[in-house]
């Protein structure tokens, strides 16, 4: 190709690309190629890190939970213990003493400690729930978060029996009880 020939060859590139008529489809065309990159990014870090299903209906996906105050996060807690069948006994107002609801189950009364959070749960909420059995006079306990729990946090948790539900088993239990 001659130089003058490359330059009408980048003129016709230029103007396919540039045409007034085409740059409204160009720009919608990379806006949505840019917003498909980004949502595959967030659904990545969704499986990988909180290991959450994204199949779920989107009423009850946990990632609007995360917007919930830690009140509406235990009420919403609670809606889903009635549904599976337990009495919510107590539920906290200002200082909980470790528990943020006491449930019943067949005259078996269990602290829960709620931990909505954005971050992993450290063994600071299993502590608190340990404490929170001798104070409220409970068979047993749980920490509930919408998140995960460090290390460090379930090997207090065995030790002490403590149960676990984190964001993965949370939300298969909203999907069981409150999808219906």
């Amino acid at each position: 190709m001659t130089k003058k020939s490359n330059n009408r060859f980048s003129s016709c590139i230029t103007n396919l690309f540039f045409s007034p008529i085409l740059i409204p489809f160009w720009i919608l065309l990379f806006s949505f190629e840019i917003m498909n990159v980004i949502l595959k990014a967030i659904s990545l870090v969704l499986k990988v890190i909180f290991r959450i299903p994204l199949s779920t209906p989107a009423s009850h996906r946990l990632q609007p939970l995360y917007e919930l105050s830690g009140k509406d996060f235990e009420n919403y807690l609670c809606d889903l213990f009635e549904k599976m069948g337990y009495t919510v006994k107590h539920k906290s107002i200002g200082v909980d003493q470790g528990a943020d609801l006491v449930i019943n189950k067949n005259d078996q009364d269990i602290v829960v400690q709620a931990k909505r959070h954005s971050y992993k749960v450290t063994n600071k909420a299993v502590q608190e729930a340990v404490a929170a059995i001798g104070y409220y006079r409970c068979h047993s306990a749980m920490v509930v978060t919408n998140s995960v729990f460090t290390e460090a946090a379930k090997e207090l948790a065995v030790a002490n029996g403590i149960d676990l539900i984190d964001g993965y088993e949370l939300n298969r239990l909203i999907q069981k009880y409150l999808d219906k």
